[in-house]
């Protein structure tokens, strides 16, 4: 039997037995007891989901709770926040998303401008794009010195944040 159908007959379980339990004191109570059953059954499906997947891999990475994220609220410009979201969830044109779709293996999903200019064959994952890859060397110093010329004050100011949301999470992993 499959961890989902276990799940969710573990889920009809709690619930009948919300339903044919002792009388709870109001049918608020009831309500807000079955609410956080599927709440609970929800996230934890959720989990199951995104550490199970290899598509989620870079997600597993740096969603480690349930709940909004602070990005959503504090990067105000609806493009770069569009572009975050598709970074985060594997929505992008890197050769590790591309090669799911033509079914070529992990392995040979390679960064094409490493192995044209220095001869190497290594993934383009999200972590080489973000940190490796001297195509984008010119657009990440550019981007570090932006944050390094940031007043300390500032420090805390949404640019900051961005790279925190980036990197820390996966620095932390390597």
């Amino acid at each position: 039997i499959s961890s989902d159908l276990r799940q969710a007959a573990l889920v009809k379980m709690e619930l009948n037995n919300l339903k044919l339990a002792t009388p709870l004191p109001s049918e608020r109570f009831r309500v807000g007891n079955i609410l956080q059953t599927l709440s609970t059954h929800f996230k934890n499906c959720w989990k199951n989901e995104k550490s199970n997947s290899s598509k989620l891999e870079y997600y597993h990475g740096v969603k480690k709770t349930f709940g909004r994220e602070v990005y959503l609220s504090e990067t105000n410009n609806v493009n770069h926040r569009f572009q975050l979201t598709r970074l985060r969830i594997s929505a992008h044109d890197l050769e590790l998303e591309r090669g799911r779709y033509l079914n070529i293996l992990r392995a040979e999903r390679i960064c094409k401008f490493c192995l044209a200019s220095k001869n190497v064959k290594i993934t383009e994952s999200e972590e080489h794009f973000l940190f490796d890859c001297d195509l984008y060397l010119d657009h990440r110093n550019k981007f570090m010195d932006n944050i390094k010329n940031v007043p300390n004050e500032t420090k805390t100011g949404q640019h900051v944040r961005t790279v925190a949301i980036i990197i820390q999470p996966l620095r932390a992993q390597i």
